[in-house]
């Protein structure tokens, strides 16, 4: 299949979707786009496979979010699972779904420092380590990169660092979704190997600028993390994975590039790291 672009980073499983996911994924298709669906527990990466054997232009990751390794973890209506029933981590089990031919990566895992109060850290920070770890080595087992979130505390880097202590000297591939850090933070993790990818919140203010202009396209994806963060034109709707038109003429905008570059270029890192056919 002939395929111009595709979204790194989106939840088409959630329940953001119930109403109208065919149309959302046709407006996907009929652009010439394609998906991967990233799981965030074992239900959303269970509901992520059954879209890809659905259809041959989207595929799935299956993952644990950073923000749903502990109980008490947030609840999200646009997910559609709660923490009081959301199944524990348990690694055997997500290795039997990882081994499923349309999964394609591992995750997204890794921290998220943004909703945690200090009186909490020690404990979180712990857990999420542990959770984290026990990913990477599936995605070492496996062979399959990783889709890593890490969020950190406002006005901080302390969840990216975490990541990259954690992922120092791992030989595997990744790529670090919603990127949002600093150019000293996004050097250290192109020496480490691993992808950036970038999302919506580029196309509406111009913080930044020169972090677009610092990366090499050739370690770059594009991604909207649908239903979240609209780029504009469409910033306070739900997102959808077409949207990411929009993020990759911000960087053709900024690089001076046409946009069909920043789609071919984009789309060849991403059959890369995902090995997609």
């Amino acid at each position: 299949m002939d395929i111009r672009f595709i979204d790194s980073h989106c939840h088409l499983q959630f329940s953001a979707y119930d109403y109208d996911r065919a149309a959302v994924i046709d407006r996907l298709q009929q652009s010439g786009g394609g998906a991967v669906c990233v799981g965030t527990d074992f239900e959303t990466s269970r509901r992520a496979v059954d879209l890809a054997l659905k259809y041959d232009f989207i595929w799935a990751t299956v993952g644990f979010h950073p923000g749903h390794v502990i109980p008490a973890g947030f609840d999200d209506p646009s997910e559609g699972t709660t923490a009081a029933a959301r199944e524990p981590f348990d690694s055997a089990e997500l290795e039997k779904l990882a081994q499923h031919p349309r999964v394609v990566g591992i995750g997204e895992c890794g921290f998220d420092f943004f909703r945690i109060s200090s009186s909490e850290q020690k404990e979180v920070f712990s857990r999420q380590a542990q959770v984290f770890q026990e990913q990477i080595e599936l995605s070492l087992k496996l062979k399959k990169p990783l889709s890593i979130h890490c969020r950190p505390s406002p006005r901080s880097q302390d969840a990216y660092l975490k990541g990259l202590e954690l992922l120092k000297g791992v030989t595997l591939q990744g790529v670090f979704h919603f990127f949002t850090g600093s150019v000293e933070t996004v050097q250290t993790i192109l020496d480490q190997g691993f992808f950036i990818a970038l999302p919506g919140v580029v196309t509406f203010t111009k913080e930044y600028d020169d972090l677009i202009s610092y990366l090499p396209l050739d370690r770059v994806l594009i991604e909207t993390d649908s239903p979240y963060a609209a780029p504009v034109p469409y910033r306070g709707k739900r997102n959808e994975p077409v949207y990411v038109l929009e993020v990759a003429k911000k960087i053709s905008e900024i690089k001076s590039l046409s946009i069909e570059e920043v789609f071919g270029q984009t789309l060849q890192n991403t059959r890369h790291l995902f090995r997609l056919l």
